[in-house]
């Protein structure tokens, strides 16, 4: 019934419209965050890697995980790079090289300036601050989210980042679900910003209201114990 209920909230519909990975994403993250909770170092770094070349978000998760598993983190980077090479040798070197030298300097030119983001939201409020607010944001956002858990140094890397959209959200929900035990009134609240700001051409308040309540959801997370046993695997 969750699962179903999930496909009828806007910010779950607007994923599947634009065509995104995030839900193959989410899957990734709880993988890494079981084997992480049981000890599994190997197997949480090599989850969180896989899903992080493919989307630059959970590549922050390897910042705290670093402080607290440095075998994991070192996993991560491993499996990013891995799967990273295996794209480019598969993809082709010269496709690789003209997304590298076309498609992507485009990308960057719409970092701050628009989206899903804090760096998004400052940039609309002041019509001046564009690219270097939003990549001053990534070294805050690393300074943020070190001493955060799994779950809220997530929510604060998916507003935190240089480009984002409240689809981005759902990688989100299963840790919005996890917190619904104990605080189902941050949950609904976090779930309704984002799906407030996935609306077709919502108003800015709607979206400023999505951006802020993220990131306050991060910085309120409740710790938690997240590691249950130690073992490699």
């Amino acid at each position: 019934m969750m699962l179903l209920g999930a496909f009828a909230l806007p910010l779950v519909y607007a994923d599947l419209r634009f065509g995104q990975a995030n839900a193959l994403i989410a899957l990734g993250l709880v993988l890494a965050w079981n084997a992480y909770r049981e000890g599994k170092s190997r197997s949480a770094g090599m989850w969180l890697g896989a899903v992080a070349s493919l989307k630059l978000i959970p590549l922050l998760l390897i910042v705290p995980l670093m402080r607290r598993d440095r075998r994991a983190a070192l996993w991560a980077i491993l499996a990013a790079l891995i799967v990273s090479v295996s794209a480019v040798l598969t993809i082709g070197v010269g496709p690789s090289f003209r997304w590298a030298t076309e498609a992507a300097p485009v990308n960057l030119k719409q970092w701050g300036n628009m989206g899903f983001t804090v760096a998004g939201l400052a940039t609309r409020l002041s019509g001046e601050w564009q690219q270097g607010l939003a990549l001053g944001l990534v070294p805050i956002a690393m300074i943020l989210v070190v001493r955060k858990s799994w779950w809220a140094a997530l929510a604060i890397a998916i507003v935190c980042a240089p480009l984002g959209w409240p689809m981005y959200g759902v990688i989100l929900l299963p840790g919005l679900v996890d917190r619904a035990r104990t605080q189902p009134g941050w949950a609904a609240a976090t779930v309704a910003a984002l799906s407030g700001a996935c609306l077709t051409n919502p108003p800015y308040a709607l979206y400023a209201t999505g951006i802020l309540t993220v990131l306050a959801a991060g910085l309120t997370w409740p710790a938690t114990s997240e590691t249950t046993t130690v073992r490699a695997a």
